[in-house]
């Protein structure tokens, strides 16, 4: 969302600034008159670089924090992603543990790249392969978490400011 309704005090950001987003705040205002239901939700890794004006009650009444997957969670999303695969569940406990501020995004990725290695066991002959605690290894290796420490320490002075 920040990238439409960025913040009119944001440097290099003077076009969207000066013409989207008083025209989304317009549309937003004309949306009051009108007798039907209109829902509006939008989703943002950066709320911080938002326009204000559109945090303003009236606009987004509520803002809702989604933290990063917690280890149960992120235990259920690598067995989601690994079913179609043999994995053991100490391996999906090791993989859950192994990826604190890792995002679902990041966790699929990591999913996708064991997924590859199977495959091109498969390719070689070598059926029913299960991953291996070093294929775990080899794939957080090449796989780091996308989620900045300053985003994250900035994302939580924003919520406990915001919400």
């Amino acid at each position: 969302f920040e990238a439409i309704a960025v913040s009119r005090d944001k440097r290099g950001a003077e076009i969207t600034a000066e013409t989207i987003v008083p025209e989304l705040l317009a549309q937003m205002q004309g949306f009051e008159k009108n007798e039907k239901t209109i829902l509006i939700i939008a989703a943002t890794n950066r709320p911080w670089d938002i326009d204000s004006a559109l945090l303003r009650p009236g606009r987004f009444d509520s803002l809702i924090y989604i933290d990063l997957p917690n280890e149960k969670l992120r235990c259920e999303m690598f067995k989601k992603n690994l079913s179609s695969i043999n994995v053991e569940d100490d391996i999906v406990e090791y993989l859950s543990s192994a990826t604190e501020n890792y995002n679902g995004a990041d966790i699929k990725k990591i999913c996708d790249v064991l997924i590859r290695k199977v495959i091109e066991q498969e390719i070689n002959n070598v059926m029913n392969y299960s991953i291996t605690f070093e294929d775990c290894v080899d794939a957080l290796k090449t796989v780091k978490s996308s989620v900045s420490i300053a985003d994250m320490v900035q994302m939580k002075e924003f919520k406990n400011n915001s919400l």
